[in-house]
């Protein structure tokens, strides 16, 4: 009865605005666990709006927050939820990682409860569809896959473990959730990536949010913070290093500091303001006034049924001002009450065709695909002595009549057989020719009733919902959709996948063909492969033995010439041998090679480096038709002021070149081919300058 007359009167102080009261002692609200929650019973009756003025709710009700897992510690008599079975695999399985016991200390307990927790977070999330990302909730899960990360290198893990951990959580709840055994290769493929990503990210900037941290460690004077990691340092850490702001302001809090997210914020506002900035179109805002003064009312769009249309000009832009005619040759902008054009909108190209005038005037009308405003469809067009320019594609997915790309989450490269696989399952829909049918109801309802809706908030009230499906089979696809649609999936023809690629932040492309498009691609591979056949004299079956065959002995001729190259430069160095120069009691070889390029060069000059043991080697050859000088020098000769670096330098200058490098060995290049022996005579003179 004590706990239940504190919680009263705590609550009658929250109520009426006054401050909380200090307990002595222990009390529910301790940090001390004394208490645990089992049964709180929640009674909502009221609505506060944010001026705290209450009105009832049209629906009271009791909340008594009795789940399962906090019926699972009455039942099995622990002290809170990581004590029961529903948890005790999944720790157990953390500590033999990091050698710890649960138990043993409260800040290492923690830690194992957040692996635990956030472990299973993760994979429950991921079995369900949800990939690490940047937005919504696949930012969610990206941060709780980080916050495991980061408890678990507190504990001293410096590795990948956290697959580990979810690998104890899968058989642990499979029975129940089948799509974590369905979906398991997927689930630790994510974890294993989005780990190995973090862990550089977290190397980086947790090392400058320290630095940052010491550095001003010694503001805080006493007080209860000792310092602020301001809003732009939190953006560069962020921007910059991809480290998590939440992940700086927890840090911070170690540390006694606090952060300035709302500085955060605004600079990320600042770079969403600049993208936006950057992606709009010249003068879409004048446009957007033009067509606000036209005055002309709603577009009816008959286009999901008709390809032609009797229709009336409702209004006319013409330079981007409203006008009441356009003569011959003009651009411009025709707004009329009914249109079977289909304007660019969800990936979908604009359509193109004619408008035919009243005097059978045919103007070629493409639609740019830019709609000012909604429900009115603007028509670019030209008269019969201009043209018009093609539409615009819009960015990221795009249908057009015999191309297809789609862009969609996932966390890495599709492999080859998956690739085929989406190859396949579409053209075996195709072959089925799936009836396409639509209709239009409430953006509601179509939800409701299990209607995908990638782009839901792009529609109004009233939506169009297409339905691919045999007669009386479940539907292969119900989407939400306001494009243009055949009316079955057979009219669609052959589907070729081209290949797919990363488009950044986690966001993977499938580009594909179809209809003759395929078919004329088909027909040039095939052409291709029987030039090849031809070519190679081998059957295309066989093609791709014989070109492993051509490769294997492309290699091996390589060696066996890289092999007989070594041997006549070795040769030449032997004969260079025979040719030292004394200068001044230094030995100096000098001389012109048959080497292909500088590698070969200096393994020539290692050579005789090593024979000669104190030298100066310069040889030249000619790579590509251009001159190449290299020089070495051995320590000893270094020590006594000679360096290679001036000697190629100014050796090279002779060829109209230059170089440098290392005392113990330079480099120089010429452009005139025809001096390389006048560069090569007189590397002597230059020993013998250099020693005087």
């Amino acid at each position: 009865m004590v706990a239940v007359d504190l919680l009263t009167a705590q609550f009658r102080d929250e109520r009426d605005g006054a401050a909380p009261r200090d307990v002595d002692g222990c009390h529910p609200n301790c940090d001390c666990e004394r208490f645990v929650e089992l049964w709180n019973l929640v009674f909502m009756q009221y609505y506060q709006d944010p001026e705290r003025n209450r009105t009832p709710l049209p629906a009271p009700s009791v909340d008594t927050g009795m789940g399962l897992e906090r019926a699972a510690v009455i039942l099995q008599g622990k002290n809170n939820i990581y004590e029961t079975d529903l948890f005790t695999s999944i720790i157990d399985r953390t500590c033999r990682l990091t050698g710890r016991e649960y138990g043993a200390d409260p800040e290492s307990d923690f830690a194992l409860r957040v692996i635990a927790e956030h472990a299973r977070a993760a994979a429950f999330l991921i079995g369900d569809g949800v990939v690490p990302g940047n937005e919504g909730r696949g930012y969610v899960l990206r941060r709780v896959i980080r916050r495991a990360i980061r408890y678990g290198r507190r504990l001293g893990l410096t590795g990948l473990f956290l697959g580990e951990v979810v690998e104890e959580v899968i058989p642990r709840f499979q029975a129940v959730y089948g799509e974590l055994s369905q979906n398991r290769d997927f689930i630790l493929r994510v974890i294993n990536l989005e780990e190995e990503r973090f862990a550089e990210a977290f190397g980086r900037g947790n090392d400058i949010l320290l630095d940052m941290i010491g550095a001003a460690g010694s503001a805080g004077n006493g007080t209860s913070h000792a310092g602020t990691i301001s809003g732009r340092d939190t953006f560069v850490l962020y921007d910059t290093y991809g480290f998590p702001p939440e992940l700086t302001a927890e840090i911070a809090r170690e540390h006694n500091f606090d952060v300035d997210l709302d500085a955060f914020e605004e600079e990320m506002e600042r770079q969403r303001e600049q993208s936006r900035a950057g992606q709009q179109f010249e003068g879409s805002m004048e446009m957007l006034t033009a067509y606000e003064n036209l005055g002309a009312g709603r577009t009816e769009f008959t286009g999901h049924g008709l390809i032609d249309q009797e229709s009336v000009v409702a209004a006319l832009l013409v330079d981007g001002a409203s006008s009441g005619h356009a003569t011959q040759g003009q651009q411009a902008e025709v707004v009329i009450s009914r249109t079977p054009f289909y304007a660019e909108g969800g990936g979908q190209l604009g359509d193109q065709g004619y408008i035919l005038g009243p005097n059978g005037l045919r103007e070629r009308c493409p639609q740019d695909g830019l709609v000012p405003k909604p429900q009115r469809h603007p028509h670019s067009a030209r008269g019969p002595a201009g043209h018009a320019g093609a539409a615009r594609p819009a960015s990221g997915s795009l249908v057009a009549p015999e191309r297809l790309r789609f862009d969609f989450s996932h966390v890495g490269r599709m492999s080859h057989d998956e690739l085929l696989a989406v190859q396949s399952l579409a053209n075996e829909k195709v072959r089925a020719n799936l009836l396409v049918s639509a209709q239009e109801t409430s953006y509601a309802d179509a939800v409701r009733q299990g209607a995908l809706a990638f782009f839901g908030d792009r529609y109004g009230d009233v939506v169009r919902v297409v339905k691919m499906a045999e007669d009386s089979a479940d539907p292969f696809s119900f989407e939400v959709c306001g494009g243009t649609h055949v009316s079955a999936t057979g009219q669609v023809g052959t589907l070729l996948v081209l290949g797919e690629s990363s488009i950044g932040g986690g966001m993977r492309r499938v580009e594909a063909l179809t209809g003759r498009a395929a078919e004329t691609l088909f027909v040039e591979q095939s052409a291709t492969l029987d030039a090849l056949s031809t070519r190679l004299q081998t059957p295309v079956a066989d093609l791709e033995a014989r070109l492993d065959s051509y490769m294997q002995e492309t290699d091996d001729l390589r060696r066996r010439l890289a092999a007989l190259e070594r041997s006549l430069l070795r040769s030449e160095a032997e004969a260079l041998l025979r040719r030292v120069a004394d200068v001044d009691g230094v030995r100096v070889v000098s001389g012109r090679t048959s080497a292909h390029n500088a590698d070969g060069m200096r393994e020539m000059g290692d050579f005789l480096r090593d024979k000669l043991s104190s030298c100066v080697v310069t040889l030249g050859a000619l790579s590509e038709g251009s001159p190449i000088l290299v020089t070495m020098v051995t320590p000893d000769l270094v020590e006594r002021g000679l360096n290679a670096g001036n000697i190629a330098r100014d050796a090279a200058k002779l060829m109209g070149g230059g170089g440098g490098g290392r005392p113990e060995m330079a480099q120089a290049g010429g452009r005139q081919p025809e001096k390389l022996d006048d560069a090569l005579a007189a590397v002597p003179g230059l020993v013998r300058a250099a020693l005087s």
